[in-house]
């Protein structure tokens, strides 16, 4: 994930690998991109800054679980579950809900296995989006 920029389609085309059947797609076209159509280097930053700012907020909850500290996990859980909603990641966004909760009762262990799904999760999106496209800019 580090590195380029991930060119994404205002229209949120389907990338050419596709997702098994078996589990949803990680990414669906959240109404801000139909907002923003118009200007896709906006929205080509917005999942930029969403991947770059999930990077860290990753390694800091991986650090509060690490630590015990189950209120630092929920808050920061919510964080990621907030930019996952906006850029249309439901199914990072489901696991890192679950991650909240499981923090905000104090059940670590199963946030550390919440963490690996997320995790998966959050991989799953950045290798999708890495295969949308931006139209060309006219």
């Amino acid at each position: 994930m580090k590195g380029a920029p991930h060119p994404i389609s205002s229209d949120c085309e389907t990338p050419s690998k596709s997702t098994p059947l078996d589990r949803p797609k990680p990414f669906e076209c959240p109404p801000v991109f139909s907002e923003w159509s118009d200007q896709p280097e906006f929205l080509n930053k917005l999942i930029n800054t969403f991947i770059v700012e999930t990077q860290r907020d990753m390694e800091s909850l991986r650090a509060a679980l690490a630590s015990r500290n189950s209120a630092a996990a929920a808050s920061i859980a919510h964080r990621i579950k907030g930019g996952a909603a906006t850029v249309g990641a439901e199914p990072m966004r489901g696991e890192a809900a679950r991650l909240e909760a499981l923090g905000r009762t104090g059940r670590l262990p199963e946030a550390l296995e919440c963490m690996t799904s997320l995790h998966s999760e959050f991989e799953r999106f950045c290798s999708y989006v890495s295969h949308l496209t931006l139209p060309p800019v006219a």
